[in-house]
């Protein structure tokens, strides 16, 4: 699934913790084997919609447990990037078998088969026109319905990809859907959070429990990098330039390199200059969404030296 920047408008409002399992093979590479691989993600995203109450105010949150999952002829290694699976799928994609399940709240909105590479849709489609038809509204089934509807139109590969949970795959798209039912609209963004899965989720019988990453982009997109909260915002809001860097992740840490070799140093960042992710030794410690302000006077903060590669940055220890 390709995304687009602006689809983080809101996206670290959502991402607080998500876990998910993969059955791996020793020899760390992509396979297409004879026996079906499981893999699955569960998260409860709660919203609060800009409904308005007769009393004033808005609605409570409303919640939806989502749930993926994705049973297929392949092997995935846990280290493996969304772009290496894609690429992957693309080129066996007529040798690939399976299933493809997405539900919320227990209830199925999608659900095919695959076969050699042809998908069949067996449960899933748009809610008809007029039968309950919420999608464009910025409220909590509007956003709902939209977000469904951009899984019903990917394709087949892009729908094995967000299954197997690359990137909170249905956070992105809900974002995207806040994006256009809510901030094009005019009407502020709707507050999203996502609460951890409840347990591990089940492999093909062989397979750990392993934390996943839980900032978007990671290997792909380049983040801004700021030491401390004002030399951030200064950067959101166009008066300072930004070091940047990409982001990796391996086994519970997040490194500023793809060889795993050091740490991400200590600090802020951003790849959309407004959601904010804070890390600390490498781990994820909260995420803010800072409206940008060109208006708004430079705060002063603390020039810091580039903590960027092993030898001036902080190496795995």
């Amino acid at each position: 699934m390709r995304i687009k920047k602006r689809h983080f408008v809101i996206i670290s409002l959502l991402i607080t913790s998500l876990f998910l399992t993969y059955s791996c093979k020793k020899n760390n590479s992509i396979q297409i084997t004879e026996e079906q691989h499981i893999y699955t993600k569960k998260t409860e995203i709660k919203i609060k919609s800009n409904t308005p109450t007769p009393g004033g105010g808005t609605t409570p949150p409303q919640q939806a447990v989502v749930k993926s999952e994705v049973s297929v002829n392949v092997a995935i290694p846990s280290n493996v990037t969304e772009e290496q699976l894609t690429n992957y799928l693309n080129q066996n994609i007529s040798n690939i078998n399976g299933e493809i399940t997405f539900k919320v709240n227990g209830e199925i909105f999608y659900k095919s088969t695959i076969t050699n590479g042809v998908e069949t849709i067996l449960i899933g489609g748009p809610v008809p026109q007029g039968q309950g038809e919420r999608d464009g509204e910025c409220s909590f089934e509007g956003i709902r319905q939209c977000a469904n509807k951009t899984l019903y139109s990917m394709g087949t590969v892009s729908k094995i990809v967000c299954a197997a949970a690359f990137y909170q795959c249905y956070a992105v798209a809900a974002a995207d859907c806040i994006e256009k039912n809510c901030i094009q609209k005019g009407s502020p963004a709707v507050p999203f959070e996502v609460a951890p899965d409840s347990g591990p989720t089940p492999g093909n019988g062989n397979g750990g429990t392993n934390p996943t990453a839980q900032i978007p982009g990671l290997g792909v997109n380049n983040f801004s990098y700021g030491n401390s909260l004002n030399y951030i915002k200064n950067i959101i809001n166009g008066h300072s330039p930004a070091l940047s860097t990409k982001i990796y992740f391996n086994n519970g840490k997040y490194y500023s390199d793809s060889n795993f070799s050091c740490l991400l140093p200590t600090g802020y960042y951003t790849t959309n200059l407004s959601t904010v992710y804070q890390v600390e030794s490498g781990q994820l410690v909260g995420s803010t969404v800072i409206n940008p302000c060109p208006s708004c006077p430079t705060l002063p903060f603390e020039i810091a030296p580039n903590p960027f590669g092993c030898g001036s940055g902080l190496p795995t220890p």
